[in-house]
């Protein structure tokens, strides 16, 4: 089983233009990994100068969604600034999750702006049944 990030781009972007179609039509351009072990997955999602009370984490059909809203990042009026980088912004993260996820369990922590979400395997029974002839 393998967890599937839903890419929104068109098949044919390399690397080289998905990072610059990220930067150019995202909001906030964010990077993740996805590492597996025995046990579970975790995504660790780099999001810095974000404050965990704007994220929000949902599973809903084995789709695992990570939304960051804020409009807290706005101009002093009281500053001079010279150049202002720092906007105000969106991003919206879907990753399909395979079957053997143990939904109830799944949990998340945020430190130094990396956003941690460790997804626990549960082994899948597969269904059987022996019918028996009349």
């Amino acid at each position: 089983m393998e967890l599937l990030r839903i890419n929104k781009q068109p098949l044919f972007v390399n690397d080289f233009f998905s990072n610059f179609f990220e930067k150019e039509f995202s909001a906030i351009p964010t990077r993740e990994n996805i590492i597996e072990n025995k046990d579970e997955f975790i995504i660790e999602l780099l999001v810095p100068g974000i404050q965990k009370n704007d994220l929000s984490i949902d599973v809903e059909d084995n789709l695992l969604t990570i939304k960051y809203q804020s409009d807290n990042q706005s101009k002093s009026k009281e500053v001079n600034y010279i150049k202002f980088g720092f906007k105000k912004g969106a991003f919206n993260k879907e990753f399909r999750l395979p079957e053997n996820i143990h939904y109830s369990k799944i949990s998340a922590s945020f430190e130094n702006g990396i956003l941690s979400v460790i997804l626990p395997k549960k082994e899948v029974v597969k269904a059987s049944n022996k019918i028996k002839i009349k």
